[in-house]
């Protein structure tokens, strides 16, 4: 038996991820392979067994052992943690390896071979489109090479200085660093500012990067033009994550929306929606037939006779999000459609949404203006009702 093929270092868990074994001596009775995935959370060495597994050989030997779904079970998307500077996001990703025997009537009990131990791979929640995927493609011709964010909004974006903003990135190194931001004011002005992280030894991580919560232009003395973001190690002498340019925008908003959404990459993503939004409300019941009292004739109020129970009230938006600069931006913001974690901030929670819009059609290069339509709803129904602009802050023990 030979094993011809295993995954990637890193791998996102939305992709084909495998193992490919040649068995010999076919002809042995009852011959497969058992498989046993084994995995780790980040940062441990303590691995536990998920599932053993029997596989039959193809008639030329081959076995083909696909894992994808068993590893994306065992991760889990991350939101940002509300108004905190960073967000370890390890519970995106884990840690794996198998362990293999080949069993056949004669040898029912043969001892695991445990090398693959010494190729232990990590899993990332996410993926991308299949017709896009090639093995390792994205990792060793992107994502090592090219040290993005983890975000498919093209940098040089606007965004306002009270609005929710987020980078994520992978630590490979598991080492701590440094959030590097470099600021251009309005006349030119400039200046640096860091955040020092020598301690963080996680993998993933969700940067919180509000202007206005990180005084940004307090520390500028003036209004911003542009900042950038860089990811360093603690020297800050070599580049973790290359630089993402955010530019400020200035345009008056006077109603929005802000969501934040696990993105295809495994980061976070956020968008203020500030087109004109309508909310509407769907009402579900059910219709009960009560009957009549024919003791309640002259009384000073008659009994129902039919009544409705179970009232649910669903509160809907619709909305655009907006005026957008490029049809690359534009495009970028599918991915939301495909987030199955979308939070809108309300009382500074993060409260869960759903999108429930079918499509969107994107344009072409000719069209002066970019805008994307958005529909989402609460993902909750209530019996009761309370007013949008009544607001009451956390509770206490």
């Amino acid at each position: 038996m030979t094993l011809d093929e295993r995954p990637y270092s890193y791998c996102y868990s939305k992709n084909e991820i495998r193992y490919v074994f040649t068995l010999a001596d076919l002809s042995r009775v009852d011959l497969l392979l058992q498989v046993k995935i084994m995995y780790a959370e980040m940062g441990s060495s303590s691995f536990t067994e998920l599932i053993t597994l029997p596989l039959i050989p193809n008639a030329d030997g081959k076995i083909y052992f696909y894992l994808q779904s068993y590893l994306n079970s065992l991760v889990n998307a991350v939101s940002p943690i509300p108004a905190t500077t960073i967000t370890n996001a390890n519970d995106s990703c884990r840690q794996f390896y198998i362990e293999y025997r080949e069993v056949d009537a004669d040898n029912l009990d043969r001892e695991f071979v445990t090398t693959e131990s010494d190729h232990v791979c990590v899993v990332i929640k996410g993926g991308i489109e299949y017709h896009k995927s090639s093995r390792n493609n994205i990792f060793i011709n992107y994502i090592e090479s090219d040290k993005p964010f983890l975000t498919w909004q093209p940098t040089n974006r606007f965004i306002y200085a009270n609005e929710l903003v987020y980078l994520s990135f992978l630590n490979f190194d598991e080492a701590g660093f440094i959030v590097k931001i470099d600021m251009v004011g309005v006349s030119g002005a400039a200046t640096s500012y860091s955040l020092n992280y020598n301690e963080e030894t996680g993998f993933l991580y969700h940067l919180f990067l509000q202007p206005y919560d990180l005084e940004l232009e307090s520390l500028l003395g003036e209004p911003i033009y542009y900042f950038n973001v860089t990811i360093t190690d603690v020297a800050g002498t070599t580049d973790k994550v290359n630089a993402y340019r955010f530019y400020i925008e200035y345009r008056p908003v006077y109603d929005s929306y802000d969501l934040v959404y696990t993105n295809s990459l495994g980061g976070a993503d956020g968008v203020r929606v500030m087109g004109e939004t309508n909310i509407n409300y769907e009402k579900s019941s059910d219709a009960v037939n009560t009957g009549i009292d024919v003791n309640e004739w002259n009384s000073n109020r008659r009994k129902a006779k039919n009544s409705t129970t179970n009232i649910l009230l669903q509160r809907n938006y619709k909305g655009d999000i907006g005026l957008i600069r490029t049809k690359e931006q534009q495009e970028a913001f599918m991915d939301i459609l495909a987030s199955k974690n979308i939070n809108m901030v309300i009382d500074t929670r993060m409260i869960p949404v759903n999108s429930i819009q079918k499509g969107q059609q994107l344009g072409n290069r000719l069209d002066d203006l970019f805008s994307f339509p958005l529909e989402w709803q609460l993902a909750e129904q209530n019996e009761v009702f309370t007013p949008s602009y009544k607001t009451f802050g956390l509770g206490s023990l």
